[in-house]
């Protein structure tokens, strides 16, 4: 499935024959951002945006990520690599926000899982670290084009900005 959201965004993923549309969460990505980040600049906190919304953050060693909507608690392990550690809150507060149950499944953020809600947690983890007008603003306006720049602007992986790029339309597969 694909749909053009707006100017130049192309987005793909079988994600979108879902009734959670990628509307619904950019709309709960922006709500999040303008609430808990408005006239704020880059990089986005993710740890700070999930204090604010009222999640509990707790270290635990034994997985990247595990959401428990019972004591609305997000357990992160700060052994990984701290992209990774930001992509899994991020990751974890759309589980949250988008009322996800929690869930033991280990694909979790994997970019490549085919669960549908770790695929929506996983877009409002890319929507959130590089909202669209950022990244339109840093690519069209002042014409950042180096993936390595982009994801030290972002402070996110190469890896998750070149996964983004190509969601976006400003990069081809």
């Amino acid at each position: 499935a694909c749909l053009d959201w707006e100017e130049g965004v192309r987005y793909t993923g079988p994600f979108l024959e879902n009734p959670m549309s990628l509307a619904s969460i950019r709309a709960s990505v922006n709500g999040l951002l303008t609430q808990h980040w408005a006239g704020r600049t880059l990089p986005i906190d993710p740890f700070e945006v999930a204090h604010k919304q009222g999640l509990e953050l707790r270290v635990a060693f034994d997985r990247p990520l595990r959401w428990v909507p019972s004591i609305r608690t997000l357990y992160y392990n700060p052994s990984e690599p701290v992209f990774r550690q930001r992509f899994a809150v991020a990751h974890g507060l759309g589980h949250a926000v988008l009322n996800h149950p929690g869930s033991e499944d280990p694909c979790s953020f994997d970019l490549r899982c085919l669960d549908l809600q770790e695929q929506e947690a996983n877009v409002f983890a890319r929507e959130l670290l590089m909202p669209v007008g950022s990244m339109r603003l840093m690519l069209i306006d002042q014409g950042h084009t180096n993936i390595t720049t982009l994801s030290q602007h972002f402070y996110v992986s190469e890896v998750v900005m070149r996964s983004r790029l190509v969601e976006l339309g400003y990069l081809s597969r």
